[in-house]
Formats: C-alpha cells, structure tokens, sequence
C-alpha cells in the first residue's frame, strides 16, 4: 500500500521548505571560497592537451576561425589608430635615429644633416609606417588566402599536431598558460556572482508553484512517494530516529554553540520579529488570557472589600 496523500504532500512540502531555506540563507561567500579552490585545482590537474588540440585543428581545417580572425584584426587596426599608439610608433622612431647618428660611420653623418635640413621628421616617418601597417592589416581582413594568414594558420595546426602528439615543449605552454590563468582569474568572486544569482533563481522556483522547477520536483517526488509502503517508511523513521538520537547525543555540545552563533547575527529588532513570527499567537493569548483573569480578580477583591468593609 502506498503512502496517503496527505503524507506525501507534507513530506514535499517539507522538502520544498527545506530548499527554499537553504536558498534564503545559504552562505555563498563561504561557498564561493570553497568552490573556487576546488576549480583551481581541477584546472590544474585537468588534461587539456588532447581536446584542445582536436579543437584548434577542427577549428582552423574547417576555417570555422575566419570570425576570430576578423576579431582580432578589427582589435589591432582600432589599437593601430589610437593617439597612444602614434606617440610610441613617434618615440621609437627618434629613438632609432639617435642610436644611428651616435653609431658613427656615413649612415650617422647623412642621419645627422637630414635632422639638421628638415629632411627627417619623426612624426611624418611613424605617420607613413602606420599608414603602411594599417594597409596590410586591410590586405589580410580582406583576403582569407593573404600569405600572413595561411602562415598564422600553418603555425597553429602543427601547434594542435604537437598536443595531440604528446609534445613535452607544447604541453609544458599548455601548463603554463593554465597557471597563469588559476593565478590571474578572480575565481572567488566570479564563483560568487554565479552562487547568488543561482541562490535567487532557487528561491524564485520554489516560491512559485507554477514555476518548471517546483512542478518538476513535485511530480518526481510524488512518483517516488508512490512507490513507498508504510513498511519500508517505518524503517527509515526507525533509521533516521536512531542517527539523529545519536548524532545528537554525541554533539549536543555543537548544537547550543550553533545556536549561540545564530543568535550573535541577530540584533534586537531581528531577535523581536522571529519571536513575534513564531510564538506571535500564543503571546497574544497569553495577554488576552491574562488581561480577563486579572479583570475578574481585581473585581472579586473589590466585591469583597465591599461586603468585609
């Protein structure tokens, strides 16, 4: 016989409380910490050898990269323009020129009277050698089969040939590049952005019954309840009493610390409303009670001072 439907709906309802609980105060700061030396771990001990040399090489053979190309292109010609870029391109230049004119010999002597004549102006020699850049940046955006291009893409299968292969110079990059990405990439706190938002969608779910997760839980849920007898559920009550017998027993000491910690959190305010929350009813009672009593006390004294007096 399967277990009454009242039952099943309490057990679920205590279940779905339970969870949502647990999204309202789970801890995710904690969490995030834990979490994330768990990734940077796994980063590091992660094969990535095979994959991402199967990935490059299907990637560039099947020039499924062309928009990474574009990409990257497009990056370099708006880095190419920029105001901060023609001042290095600028210094570099006068740089190359001092270091000529102060090496000696002919070239130094035409360098240096070229200076002297106006014939050799910095900013016009960077502006031509980022005219020129920009053009062969346009060259390879344009053509896909541009010799720099096929190049690039040369150099990257035989990159994704060495993985595969088991190359120790290619794997050891591969290890190198996974450091500095555990080393650099704040984990901890993109580890926390996912943990609340996923704590506020798990409260969202389960405070709306018509929400996917909620219908999804109660139909697996109730599937399962159905396929319990009472025999089999007084043994796990059996079971569970005993453990938490036990667990109690052995660690009532961490259960008043626990609850000492919980209420450090809480200020006064706080502390009132939960007090309020759950015996809210049965103080209200007791003053109602208490009122009514005390009226007819004061009353029965006042009667027999009367009648005594």
């Amino acid at each position: 016989m399967s277990l009454p439907c009242k039952v099943q709906g309490d057990i679920f309802r205590f279940v779905s409380s339970t969870l949502l609980e647990f999204g309202k105060t789970a801890d995710t700061d904690k969490l995030s910490k834990i979490v994330s030396q768990g990734l940077k771990k796994e980063l590091a001990n992660i094969d990535m050898d095979n994959p991402l040399g199967s990935w490059l090489l299907n990637m560039v053979s099947t020039n499924q990269h062309s928009g990474v190309w574009a990409m990257v292109l497009g990056t370099l010609q708006k880095t190419i323009n920029t105001p901060q870029t023609r001042e290095v391109v600028e210094a570099s230049v006068g740089k190359q020129t001092e270091s000529i004119i102060q090496e000696g010999g002919i070239r130094s002597i035409f360098m240096g009277a070229a200076q002297v004549f106006g014939g050799m102006d910095n900013e016009e020699v960077a502006n031509k050698l980022l005219v020129s850049v920009n053009s062969l940046v346009e060259e390879v955006k344009a053509d896909e089969n541009h010799p720099l291009r096929k190049k690039m893409d040369n150099e990257i299968l035989v990159f994704a040939q060495k993985l595969m292969d088991g190359d120790a110079d290619s794997h050891a990059l591969v290890d190198s590049m996974k450091q500095k990405l555990a080393d650099n990439i704040e984990f901890e706190s993109i580890v926390e952005n996912m943990l609340n938002r996923a704590k506020n969608e798990l409260t969202n779910q389960l405070e709306d019954k018509n929400s996917s997760l909620f219908v999804y839980m109660k139909s697996q849920l109730s599937g399962l309840l159905a396929n319990i007898d009472n025999d089999m559920l007084n043994k796990v009550y059996i079971f569970l009493k005993d453990k938490i017998v036990d667990l109690v027993e052995n660690n009532h000491h961490l259960v008043a610390k626990m609850v000492e910690d919980n209420l450090e959190k809480l200020d006064d305010r706080a502390l009132v409303a939960q007090i309020e929350d759950k015996v809210g009813d049965d103080l209200q009672y007791i003053r109602l009670n208490g009122a009514i009593v005390g009226g007819f006390v004061g009353v029965f004294i006042a009667l027999v001072k009367l009648i005594l007096f």
